[in-house]
């Protein structure tokens, strides 16, 4: 017997960028429900609206970088988080919830969960 599926839509705009994405990675999860189990994945939806009007808190939209290297020599670079955030803020936003959640066979199926309005 499936569980039927369950909708939870949050609004972003004045929140904290982090603490949003935790509660999301929680939620996606399932861990406050009662018959949690980690293995299983649980029929949870996340819709998010207003994603670009979040806040950060202190000097990270300056100071915090986000890394890459393509294994060749000189294929280092490096991105701000203010550029990366203006770009493309559901990108930003689906990076950091990733990173929340065990890397496992799960996770992929897990992002997919989460849509932006």
């Amino acid at each position: 017997m499936t569980k039927p599926k369950k909708v939870i839509s949050m609004d972003a705009s004045g929140k904290v960028f982090g603490r949003l994405a935790s509660k999301v990675a929680s939620l996606l999860r399932g861990k406050y429900e009662v018959d949690f189990a980690p293995h299983i994945q649980p029929n949870i939806f996340i819709e998010i609206e207003h994603i670009n009007q979040m806040k950060f808190t202190g000097k990270k939209m300056v100071q915090k970088k986000y890394h890459t290297h393509s294994q060749y020599p000189g294929g280092y670079k490096a991105k701000s988080l203010f550029d990366t955030f203006t770009k493309n803020p559901e990108k930003t936003f689906l990076l950091a919830v990733q990173h929340m959640l065990p890397s496992n066979k799960l996770r992929k199926d897990l992002l997919k969960h989460i849509s932006f309005r």
